[in-house]
């Protein structure tokens, strides 16, 4: 019996773009931004969503995103909920997928 995911809520991103200038504005780098937000390991997140190639992440750092860069809460993200799962298995190089 496939088991189904419990929904969850996950924060998207408006516009790369926008998250750009408001950091642009603030003269933030992402280094800076990731410390303000309390954690140097954020700087990967931070900078795929400032460069587009990632559109979500949780609500714990999307709120202090927008507190570090001082906008209104939910000018940069909106909330969403999602059944995806997210898995975290290994992947290994050369493996097919059958």
């Amino acid at each position: 019996m496939a088991v189904t995911p419990a929904p969850r809520l996950i924060y998207r991103l408006h516009s790369s773009q926008a998250l750009r200038q408001q950091m642009t504005y603030r003269r933030m780098t992402v280094r800076e931004l990731s410390a303000a937000c309390g954690r140097p390991s954020y700087k990967s997140t931070i900078g795929n969503l400032r460069a587009g190639t990632r559109n979500t992440c949780s609500a714990h750092l999307a709120a202090r995103i927008e507190e570090s860069l001082c906008v209104s809460p939910g000018l940069l993200f909106e909330p969403v909920m999602t059944n995806v799962r997210v898995d975290s298995r290994p992947t290994y190089r050369g493996a097919r997928a059958a």
